[in-house]
């Protein structure tokens, strides 16, 4: 598993925001799931940031 994935997913726990199980958004990395080789989600996503905004506003 990659680290920093797990790292940034877990850091946007922290921050508030909550797993998303749809498969179609299963790019984002506030996404429950993870696999081995998954490396694509050390940053946020857009949905990621609309539900930080919509925590703390814009």
């Amino acid at each position: 598993m990659d680290l920093r994935n797990i790292a940034t997913h877990e850091l946007g726990h922290a921050a508030g925001l909550g797993d998303i199980y749809n498969p179609a958004y299963s790019y984002v990395t506030m996404y429950g799931y993870s696999h081995t080789g998954d490396t694509e989600k050390t940053t946020l996503a857009a949905p990621d940031i609309k539900g930080l905004q919509k925590i703390y506003g814009k």
